[in-house]
């Protein structure tokens, strides 16, 4: 059964604010791709939620890569998938949303 996929007012900004950076400092077709690869991964979330590695924080909480260096976290329930936060492994580990 497929979930629905919701993505929380958090993690758009966090893409917005991605997508300008990558369009503004390397290329708009870099941020064209990031952009794709964001969304094609909906598809795999809907079908396929337990895929994701588990959070170090909390177990309740799952993340995808998106590339070498971004994490996309969610967490799933039957119906549902909802996508929490967009983090680049490349700061402060600290600063980890989960």
């Amino acid at each position: 059964m497929d979930r629905q996929v919701k993505w929380t007012q958090r993690v758009q900004t966090q893409i917005d604010t991605t997508f300008d950076y990558i369009a503004g400092n390397l290329s708009v077709q870099g941020a064209i791709n990031f952009i794709q690869k964001v969304y094609e991964q909906e598809n795999r979330l809907s079908k396929h939620p337990e895929s994701g590695k588990f959070s170090a924080k909390s177990r309740n909480i799952r993340y995808i890569l998106l590339g070498r260096h971004r994490r996309l976290y969610y967490r799933f329930s039957d119906r549902l998938v909802t996508v929490l936060a967009l983090f680049d492994t490349r700061q402060d580990p600290r600063k980890q949303p989960f």
